[in-house]
């Protein structure tokens, strides 16, 4: 073999290692892209159905308010039938507010008490928005996962 056969070879095997890197990174630009496109569209349509047991499945209402002092009292009922895990609750008073989140679990169409440590203020409108936590099938994204329900405050007015 000459000289002149083996820089031919050379650059044979240099055009096709260019062809096969090209391959490869191309290969995983494609299925990163697919990978992400996927799972963005399974986040979306989670959040679309947690959204829906929001509204369809989740309610609540504040029966009553007592003021124990240093705590207050709120007499909650759940009046659906899917189990809440936990409740975001606001006191306010004109322009001030506080915001506390209380762990406690409510099955389908139960009543409970929170108990929920007043603020530096005497509150005049308690406000509890409900958290659930949802899981397969009702998401797909993930095997668990919270959603608040916004659209489900229950609004109550101290006189």
């Amino acid at each position: 073999m000459n000289k002149k056969d083996k820089k031919g070879d050379v650059n044979i095997v240099a055009v096709i290692m260019a062809v096969v890197f090209t391959v490869a990174i191309a290969s995983l630009i494609f299925t990163w892209v697919k990978h992400t496109a996927t799972e963005g569209t399974e986040k979306s349509a989670d959040k679309v159905s947690a959204q829906d047991v929001c509204n369809d499945k989740v309610g609540i209402r504040i029966n009553n308010v007592v003021d124990k002092g240093n705590n207050l009292d709120v007499s909650l009922e759940n009046i659906k039938g899917y189990p809440i895990t936990d409740f975001i609750v606001r006191m306010e008073l004109n322009e001030e507010a506080d915001v506390r989140k209380v762990k406690q679990i409510v099955g389908s169409y139960e009543s409970i008490i929170l108990n929920i440590q007043k603020p530096d203020f005497n509150p005049k409108v308690i406000k509890v928005i409900p958290r659930i936590t949802i899981s397969r099938p009702d998401i797909q994204s993930v095997d668990e996962g919270w959603w608040i329900c916004s659209e489900q405050l229950a609004k109550y007015d101290i006189y």
